[in-house]
Parts: C-alpha cells; sequence; structure tokens
C-alpha cells in the first residue's frame, strides 16, 4: 500500500465542511440523511462531518437528533459583524499595501482555531490571488494565521490543538503540532510568517499580526500573490518586510484613532 499523501482527500473534506455549513443560510436543522443528499455524498460521511462540527461546537444536536447552528457558529458570525469597525479604519492602509507591492492584501483575525479573512483588497493585475473576504481556514495552513499563534503563549497553542496531527490541505501543509509549534517559534524570532502553497498549490504568502493588540482582537496583515511572481527568498523577504511596515504603520493608526 502507497503512503503518499492525496491531497484531494483533504481539500474534499474542507470543502464538503464548508459546503454543510452554507446550508445553514436556508435551514434551521439538519438530519444526517438530509445532509447526505444535499452534499452528494455517503451517510457515513455526512455523519462524520457533522460529529466534527459538534465536537468544535459550530453545531449542536437537539433532542430529535437533528443538527442545529451551535455557539462557535454564532461567536463566528458576531466576530466578523463586530470586525467592521476595523475593517473600515484598516482599508487604507490595506489599499497602500496593494498599490504599492502589486498583489491582493488580506485582514484576518484569529478565531479559536481559525483563520477568518475579514476584509481583501484585490489588485487590479490579469494574475491574481482573488479575494478571500469571508473565507475561514484552518490556522496553521495560512501565513496570517501562523503569525496571530505565533502571538500566543505555546500552552494556548497547544490547547487550541491538542492532538498531534493536523489535517492537511496540500501535500505542503503542516501535519504535526510539533512542526507548527516549530515554525511558530521562528515566526517569533523573524516577525513574519510565511506560506508557500500549504493552503492552495500556486499561492505564497507572507503576513505579519498587527503588533499592540488586545487578545480578543489579534489581527494580522497578508499579502497572497501567484508563486510564480515570488521567484526567491530574496522576493519574499522584500514583500515580508512590506507587510511589516504596513502592520506597524497600522498599529500606530489605530492607537491615534483610538486615542
Amino acid at each position: 500500500m502507497s503512503d503518499r499523501f492525496d491531497a484531494r482527500a483533504g481539500v474534499g473534506a474542507v470543502e464538503n465542511a464548508l459546503r454543510l455549513l452554507q446550508l445553514y443560510r436556508e435551514r434551521e436543522q439538519l438530519g444526517v440523511s438530509e445532509t447526505a443528499r444535499l452534499l452528494g455524498v455517503g451517510r457515513s460521511t455526512a455523519h462524520r462531518l457533522l460529529t466534527t462540527l459538534r465536537a468544535h461546537g459550530y453545531v449542536v444536536q437537539d433532542h430529535s437528533r437533528a443538527y442545529r447552528v451551535g455557539p462557535a457558529l454564532r461567536e463566528l458570525g458576531a466576530a466578523i459583524a463586530d470586525s467592521g469597525v476595523v475593517r473600515a479604519r484598516c482599508r487604507l492602509y490595506l489599499q497602500a499595501l496593494c498599490d504599492e507591492l502589486g498583489e491582493t492584501v488580506n485582514l484576518v483575525a484569529l478565531h479559536g482555531s481559525d483563520a477568518v479573512f475579514v476584509d481583501s483588497v484585490e489588485t487590479r493585475r490579469p494574475l491574481r490571488v482573488a479575494a478571500r473576504e469571508g473565507v475561514v481556514l484552518p490556522a496553521y495552513a495560512v501565513s496570517a494565521g501562523k503569525a496571530l499563534l505565533a502571538a500566543l503563549p505555546v500552552h494556548a497553542v497547544r490547547e487550541l490543538y491538542a492532538d498531534e496531527a493536523l489535517i492537511p490541505l496540500t501535500e505542503r501543509t503542516l501535519r504535526t503540532r510539533t512542526a507548527l509549534e516549530a515554525q511558530l517559534e521562528l515566526v517569533r524570532q523573524q516577525g513574519y510568517a510565511v506560506n508557500i502553497g500549504e493552503s492552495e498549490r500556486g499561492i505564497t504568502a507572507a503576513a505579519c499580526a498587527i503588533p499592540g493588540r488586545a487578545a480578543g482582537e489579534r489581527l494580522a496583515i497578508a499579502v497572497s500573490a501567484p508563486s510564480s511572481r515570488v521567484h526567491d527568498d530574496d522576493d519574499l523577504l522584500a514583500v515580508a518586510q512590506a507587510v511589516c511596515a504596513c502592520a506597524e504603520s497600522l498599529a500606530r493608526g489605530l492607537g491615534a484613532v483610538a486615542a
């Protein structure tokens, strides 16, 4: 039996979970059979998806055995809505960085172990990474998520990732908590995080957490570019330095507004 990693399996599981969450836009509750029919998957797959989401608080099971929206999903929606004021303050900085680098810029929040893309400024270049506003991805698989996790104490990261194994999205995704902890230590040392094809093939990103934010207001700026335009380590470093400079400026700007 081959032990080669099948990236499609990991991406398919994530895609099905996201499609399942989207079903709750129109339905108050879902059963296993209905979920299987709507997603076009087997009952065992539907049951596994629902129980996984329940374990993380995104859905809850009521007395009828149906699954309803859980507290984690409601909190996530509230966090995105509450980010509106900060997002408006950040937009000019995101636009300026987009103009400087000619690449798509994202504002990302940390919600539990997820990276939530709360705003994006998309470059006008023909070949580009599309805006990701509203996208939710595992924090360990994206540069902004790793930048935000690196700002947490080691024990807090271990609480978020109780299991050693991490679910990969591509063949380059970190696959263990041990590997994640080692990379977070590197992020702390260099002040920024990178993602080279870890969340999606062909995309390279660099991110920096905005300093001085309270624990419940953690935000990071990330620049995402086609890997074909980031030719070497020097290119990636230049992008990272620009992102860090923007994060520093934005921190001062937010402090001035708050004052």
